[in-house]
């Protein structure tokens, strides 16, 4: 989770870049479905991020965007992201590139 001044660099963030769980028990299950479903329609891609804006005080989530492509090369969202699983960004690059050229038959199992 990034707030808007965080993702912009619009406020002082001793924690740069960080990424914090957002675990709210009513609302995180709910825009994990909605990640789910819209995932759904992209079927078959590697990876990608989908945003949201969540207004806390009325607990609505609004899409914003999907990025099929988005940033890998540094240590960003998706390596940190890939952190909370237990992977490091190699094995972040490692898991997207076997299993892309597995699904494209360019690798065996």
């Amino acid at each position: 989770l990034w707030t808007y001044y965080e993702k912009r660099d619009l406020v002082e963030n001793k924690e740069k870049a960080a990424l914090k769980r957002f675990e709210d028990p009513e609302l995180a299950p709910r825009i994990e479905a909605m990640a789910k479903k819209v995932a759904q329609e992209f079927l078959p891609f590697d990876y990608g991020r989908i945003e949201f804006r969540l207004d806390l005080k009325t607990g609505d989530i609004n899409f914003i965007e999907i990025n099929l492509n988005c940033n890998l090369w540094s240590e960003k969202v998706m390596a940190k992201a890939a952190a909370h699983a237990g992977f490091s960004h190699a094995d972040l690059i490692e898991t997207l590139l076997a299993e892309s050229w597995r699904r494209n038959g360019l690798m065996q199992n």
